[in-house]
């Protein structure tokens, strides 16, 4: 690292130290923390995955052998199979993590809700 700040001053190189040490450090996400981003990055890939999977399977219809048309159904359906568990699990996760956000969106008190303090 030494000879990339080479004739440099301080600041820089502290900023350059500072820069490869921030680099350096994961992203901390939670485990159970999805979000919707992601969530609509997989269900996408998922019909993607439903679209060209259908597509291979129906390639099958080109006059091959047998053998032939088995690997065209049995790529297609790895691919549709694929697809299918993105999407429904995925919309399965958005669903539970929507029902908890509604339900912690109840149990928190509003701004403009007035707070008796005096009440025994």
């Amino acid at each position: 690292m030494g000879a990339k700040c080479a004739g440099r001053s301080l600041e820089y190189k502290a900023s350059v130290e500072d820069f490869f040490t921030r680099l350096e450090e994961p992203v901390q996400k939670a485990a159970s923390q999805v979000t919707r981003e992601d969530t609509s990055i997989a269900v996408s890939i998922g019909r993607l995955c439903l679209i060209y999977g259908s597509f291979v399977m129906l390639s099958a219809i080109i006059s091959n052998s047998f053998g032939g048309r088995f690997c065209f159904i049995c790529s297609g359906g790895v691919m549709v199979a694929t697809g299918y568990f993105l999407v429904r699990f995925y919309r399965a996760m958005d669903q539970k993590n929507l029902q908890e956000f509604e339900a912690a969106q109840l149990t928190i008190p509003a701004a403009d809700d007035p707070v008796d303090v005096n009440r025994s």
